[in-house]
């Protein structure tokens, strides 16, 4: 439970959807993050809020946003108290139309498979991986990228998808998910592809394309969007991991990341 000899107070508010709200709180001098979910009647928000305070509270890693503290109250009312974190998301940085340099791409999506591995280690599927639950979190001169939204994890051992129920923004889904198959580890690569491929294009990989195209389209090359040499690297290691057939891809976020930073070495260095 909150401490009640701490009242927060409120600072603003950060984000509002249906069933769900998040502010800015302040406990003494100490700035929090609070999102509140309204559970009252809806099985899908109760289970989405469950499977959140499960998955963050086991989490201690500094690219997960972690829980201090959840709780639920008589009202069908949930609440995550988390660390407040400045900044903005990946989607919100690409509203501005101007792709990532390679560099901060390659440091960011470092800090996001990494986060994504500590939840597979633990045995968890994230399942949403897009750019609005990828946060660019600043702390002074430095930034840090920070996997957010567990909203959708799953279990590895029982991940699998529903056939007919589409979880997630289409755009950003594995065909394993479309098809009601399994999902693991991998399933979070292909969609950290598809992100990394955005930040870099600063358009989505898959944007006007159907649920059903998804299934027999493939991801298009990086450099086909984005024609310049000293991304052809990069462009190769997204592409194994949006290829469509899980056994295909990368099997896990470490050697993704391994992949990443040695093929943007040359990048980095012809972009400077």
């Amino acid at each position: 439970m909150l401490d009640r000899e701490k009242q927060l107070s409120l600072v603003r508010v950060l984000a509002r959807s249906g069933r769900s709200q998040v502010l800015q709180v302040a406990r003494g001098p100490e700035r929090l993050a609070l999102k509140i979910v309204f559970t009252d009647g809806d099985a899908q928000a109760r289970l989405a809020f469950e499977r959140e305070a499960a998955a963050l509270s086991g989490l201690d890693h500094p690219c997960v946003a972690r829980v201090i503290e959840h709780g639920e109250g008589p009202t069908g009312l949930a609440w995550l108290l988390m660390p407040f974190y400045d900044g903005l998301s990946l989607a919100d940085r690409l509203r501005t139309g101007r792709p990532l340099s390679p560099r901060r791409a390659v440091r960011l999506f470092g800090d996001y498979l990494a986060g994504l591995g500590a939840l597979h280690e633990a045995g968890l599927v994230h399942r949403d991986v897009t750019p609005q639950n990828l946060f660019i979190a600043r702390r002074g001169k430095t930034t840090r990228g920070v996997v957010m939204d567990l909203g959708r994890a799953w279990s590895e051992p029982t991940a699998h998808a529903s056939a007919g129920h589409v979880a997630g923004l289409p755009a950003y889904l594995a065909p394993e998910q479309l098809l009601g198959g399994r999902v693991d580890a991998r399933t979070d690569v292909f969609a950290a592809g598809l992100c990394l491929f955005e930040a870099l294009a600063a358009k989505p990989a898959l944007s006007g394309v159907g649920l059903l195209d998804v299934l027999d389209r493939a991801v298009p090359s990086l450099t086909d969007v984005v024609p310049r040499d000293e991304l052809d690297p990069i462009s190769r290691v997204i592409a194994r991991a949006t290829r469509l057939a899980p056994d295909d891809r990368w099997p896990d976020a470490a050697s993704f990341a391994a992949a990443l930073a040695r093929a943007a070495g040359g990048a980095c260095e012809e972009a400077a």
